[in-house]
């Protein structure tokens, strides 16, 4: 890495139509693609379903979870790129 990893926080909704047993794969996901931009995962917070402000896609609750992490600026961009591809991942 030429520059000083920084330290990040990402929060994302998963779908409420995505069974239970499933949100923590997504989770994984997450964390996966994190990693594979050579990412230092630091703390998950698992998703927990909760009330939406507003409707997000008719949805009105969705499965909410954060990860914190360290990455090089520059790889940013590519991990945000990926996740927009999981249809599971609603924001």
């Amino acid at each position: 890495m030429d520059s000083e990893s920084k330290k990040y926080e990402i929060a994302y909704l998963i779908s409420s139509t995505v069974p239970e047993d499933d949100v923590v794969r997504i989770a994984g996901i997450v964390t996966g693609v994190i990693e594979s931009e050579h990412g230092v995962v630091r703390h998950i917070q698992e998703p927990a379903e909760k009330r939406l402000a507003y409707p997000i896609n008719k949805q009105k609750r969705a499965y909410f979870g954060y990860t914190t992490f360290t990455m090089d600026p520059s790889t940013v961009q590519n991990v945000i790129k990926k996740l927009k591809f999981e249809k599971e991942i609603v924001r």
